[in-house]
């Protein structure tokens, strides 16, 4: 037995369980990063791109919407405030007294710009941890699932190799 190398022996098997290691530690930080990629909220600017583009799409929406109350009122003058329906639409939610103003009715009177200004103010005095730019999430994602994909297969060689030379790692 002396020919044998014991000390390389334990050597190598060390090397290779070191390397084991080392590739799950790197697959669970890139499954990590995956997850952030997929799961993080937006940065403000996205944010505020997103709330900018549907009070853009709305805007037009509650505007025929005050238009329509408006019309209400004026075309039936004979009416109290109580009878005109064009006042609950102005004034109350539809069918409700002594409540609020309807979101269409403030958002046209307000006006988009205004609303907007209002929004970009609540969203940069938030703090959130942010993600990535949206733009560049899913070529993130591709990029990391790529990664995990080539890591896990080295990780299965290492383990099967060793396994064929009957070494359990």
């Amino acid at each position: 037995m002396a020919g044998l190398d014991f000390i390389g022996i334990k050597s190598a098997l060390k090397s290779i369980a070191t390397e084991k290691e080392k590739l799950g530690s790197s697959l669970e930080e890139l499954k990590r990063k995956r997850e952030d990629a997929m799961l993080l909220p937006l940065p403000k600017k996205d944010v505020l791109e997103k709330l900018n583009s549907y009070v853009d799409t709305v805007a037009d929406k509650y505007r025929a919407d005050a238009v329509a109350a408006v019309t209400l009122v004026a075309g039936r003058p004979m009416e109290s405030p109580d009878e005109n329906p064009g006042f609950d639409r102005l004034v109350r939610p539809a069918g409700v007294r002594d409540e609020l103003l309807p979101n269409s009715t403030l958002f046209a009177l307000i006006g988009a710009t205004r609303i907007k200004q209002a929004l970009a103010d609540v969203v940069n005095d938030m703090e959130w941890e942010q993600g990535l730019p949206l733009a560049r999430r899913q070529a993130e994602i591709e990029r990391l699932d790529r990664e995990i994909a080539e890591t896990e297969g080295r990780l299965r060689a290492l383990i099967n190799e060793a396994e064929r030379a009957g070494v359990r790692i």
